[in-house]
């Protein structure tokens, strides 16, 4: 049986607590299922201790642990019976969203609109705060590519939540 040493175990439980709320919420995004999202966590949280030899920077953990997430929901959508996807899940937004769950719903479900590409890109570089190149690293894609998801996404998003912007008078 394999087992990780002890410093390495609380080094990695550490981290993985530090960054617990942001690694399921983009596990959620990925799964769009709570359960599945658990699962993809605990898959993710088990091949990151096998390989935690393969973190060079600490710092760079988070990203590290995005693209095992992944990576694990990539192979979960080709074993021959995937979860099936659930509906629109409620996703953390602005204050106001907080405030008010119609515009959470809202939000939700146009971010849940957006091909996953740009879904994902968007997520990450505008909920999570990753840098166009730590999302490309993220994505396996170049961050030329990511900045063209990103700007899409949200050209897509201020489209679809004018008319609520508009209610709001964000927006004239």
């Amino acid at each position: 049986m394999w087992r990780l040493p002890i410093a390495r175990q609380l080094a990695l439980q550490r981290a993985l607590s530090a960054d617990w709320a942001r690694l399921r919420a983009f596990a959620l995004q990925l799964a769009r299922d709570p359960a599945a999202a658990d699962d993809l966590l605990q898959v993710a949280s088990e091949r990151a201790a096998r390989r935690i030899d393969q973190l060079d920077d600490p710092a760079r953990f988070r990203g590290w642990m995005y693209r095992i997430l992944r990576h694990c929901h990539i192979d979960a959508l080709r074993r021959p019976d995937p979860r099936p996807l659930a509906e629109v899940i409620p996703l953390p937004g602005p204050e106001a969203a907080a405030q008010d769950r119609q515009l959470g719903e809202r939000i939700a479900r146009a971010l849940d609109d957006l091909p996953e590409p740009q879904r994902l890109a968007v997520w990450l570089v505008d909920h999570d705060g990753l840098t166009f190149a730590e999302a490309s690293e993220v994505l396996g894609v170049p961050p030329g590519t990511v900045a063209s998801r990103v700007a899409r996404g949200r050209a897509t998003l201020r489209h679809d939540l004018a008319d609520v912007a508009r209610e709001r008078g964000v927006i004239a």
